[in-house]
């Protein structure tokens, strides 16, 4: 038992030495700012350590942080009081972000033990998450699906202890209220564990989950309602109030469009989360659904063969709140279930194999070769997973992280010339501000507009709003724009965007450019 407890921690160790390399290759944070999110939870972490209270620091005005929960900006303020000087805390904030990933396979092995599961099916699941090439990518960003994945992992490995004690309940209900407060896309968890223990007819083990995760939860909406600001535009309400932005971007009338639309998302972005970046071969689009799909089933298989619903009761959960939200589910939305769905593929690639043995012992030639052709679809189905997840955590990875360092170097240059020549408190428009505000200390806001006009396909619509620029940073009496090759980058036409923008700031006679480079334009608004 010993001995294979070894092999399968060191088969899952090697799986986990891609990951390791590119979280060190990555130590300096060269992502920042890229999803913007990861900025904002930066800053705001920043707010934390230096005691300015839970804020954004980089916004106009430093309103109150009221939009992201506060556990991860808490755990990321670690690496400013540990290392005050900005850029060389982004070292061991990369880490802190790193930490929960092998935290996060030890926490499927246990979970995945919990419900006897075979021992190297756990290996088999474990090692594929260790492989993950987009695990281990934002695993080395400053973005929370990481750690909310694991506070997931391990609030369903306490709620479902066979303990008869209640602390084990009383401790998965904390980690729900963490994994909640660190990303509230997991919120159906609130739901699904207590669902699950009231039909196994746990009493005193619901009564403590709920008991401990409810209030943390409650505190923060209660404070967050209180604290808030008056939404005043787009651009508002996307920075301080999630269920606010989404309440009036989509209409009911819209709802079915939107779901629609979100379902092709969905099931292309879990496909290339299983295969990294699958799209970019000929019909790997459709490749990724069926793969999806495939895990889907595998997933719907093994839950009906076993009396552990509340990991799939979760992801149809998280799936339909996706399915509603004003924003395509990508890849990364879908990390806290990446544990089920490997475990799913393999449940239904079993199954196509135990068919393909099954139709080998026919004696029909016509069994045998269909066999034969199963059989062959599963093995080069497991190389090519594996090929491009290892290709990719090895080579495609640590490239993007040198292309994004070296745009950000060339950034560098516009920070210096704002922060030499621009009063202190000056205010700009900026796509990226939060690293606008690291490097300068001046305040930003980027502009955001609803994405309904996205899910109508109304393209007039999408860069009319884009050409508001100008208008938009005298509304807010901002002093600057700034315009750089990046802007409008996850906007649905992103060279459009920009190039309606750009125009309009042309034509407006009241704006004057004072700085001019590759890198970036900065214009005075008068």
């Amino acid at each position: 038992m010993m001995r294979r407890t070894l092999v399968a921690a060191a088969v899952v160790l090697l799986a986990l030495v891609p990951a390791i390399r590119l979280a060190w290759l990555s130590r300096d944070g060269p992502h920042l700012g890229f999803y913007h999110d990861d900025g904002i939870y930066w800053v705001t972490a920043k707010s934390i350590a230096e005691r300015g209270g839970y804020r954004i620091p980089s916004l106009p005005g430093a309103p109150y942080q009221t939009k992201y929960p506060p556990v991860f900006p808490a755990l990321l303020s670690i690496a400013w009081r540990v290392t005050p000087e900005f850029p060389s805390n982004l070292a061991t904030a990369v880490w802190l972000t790193w930490l929960p990933l092998p935290l996060t396979i030890v926490l499927t092995n246990a979970l995945m033990a919990q419900w006897r599961v075979g021992g190297s099916t756990r290996l088999l699941v474990c090692a594929m998450l260790a492989l993950n090439p987009y695990l281990a990518y934002i695993a080395t960003v400053l973005m929370s699906e990481v750690w909310a994945t694991c506070f997931l992992l391990a609030s369903l490995a306490l709620a479902g202890s066979q303990r008869k004690a209640g602390w084990p309940a009383a401790l998965g209900g904390l980690c729900a209220a963490a994994a909640y407060l660190t990303k509230t896309v997991t919120a159906p968890l609130l739901i699904a564990v207590p669902l699950v223990l009231m039909w196994k007819r746990r009493r005193v083990a619901t009564a403590l989950f709920l008991a401990c995760a409810l209030p943390p939860v409650a505190a923060w909406h209660a404070w967050s309602a209180a604290h808030r600001a008056p939404a005043t535009d787009w651009t508002w309400l996307y920075y301080a109030d999630y269920l606010g932005f989404w309440a009036r971007d989509i209409t009911p009338a819209m709802l079915p469009a939107v779901v629609y639309h979100n379902l092709g998302e969905l099931l292309g972005g879990g496909g290339e989360l299983l295969m990294f970046k699958l799209s970019v071969v000929a019909g790997g689009e459709h490749l990724a659904r069926l793969l999806m799909i495939a895990a889907l089933a595998g997933v719907v298989r093994w839950t009906r063969a076993s009396r552990h619903p509340e990991y799939a009761l979760f992801a149809a959960g998280q799936f339909a709140l996706l399915l509603v939200w004003d924003f395509p589910p990508n890849d990364r939305f879908l990390i806290p279930v990446l544990p089920l769905l490997i475990l799913g593929l393999w449940t239904e690639a079993s199954h196509l194999g135990r068919i393909a043995r099954h139709a080998w012992r026919r004696p029909e030639r016509s069994q045998k070769a269909a066999a034969v052709v199963a059989g062959s679809l599963v093995v080069c189905l497991a190389a090519a997973l594996v090929a491009r997840n290892a290709d990719a955590a090895w080579n495609i990875l640590p490239a993007l992280a040198g292309q994004r360092r070296a745009a950000a170097a060339r950034s560098r240059p516009l920070y210096e010339w704002i922060a030499r020549h621009t009063p202190p408190d000056a205010t700009f428009f900026a796509g990226s501000d939060p690293p606008l505000y690291l490097y300068t200390g001046r305040q930003a806001t980027s502009v955001r507009t609803p994405m309904r006009d996205y899910y109508r396909v109304d393209r007039a619509a999408i860069l009319a709003e884009s050409a508001k620029l100008a208008e938009f940073a005298r509304a807010r009496r901002l002093d600057y724009l700034l315009l750089t090759p990046t802007d409008f980058e996850f906007g649905p036409l992103p060279d459009q965007q920009r190039r309606a923008a750009r125009e309009a700031v042309a034509r407006d006679t009241q704006l004057r450019t004072v700085y001019d480079s590759p890198a970036g334009r900065i214009v005075k608004v008068n």
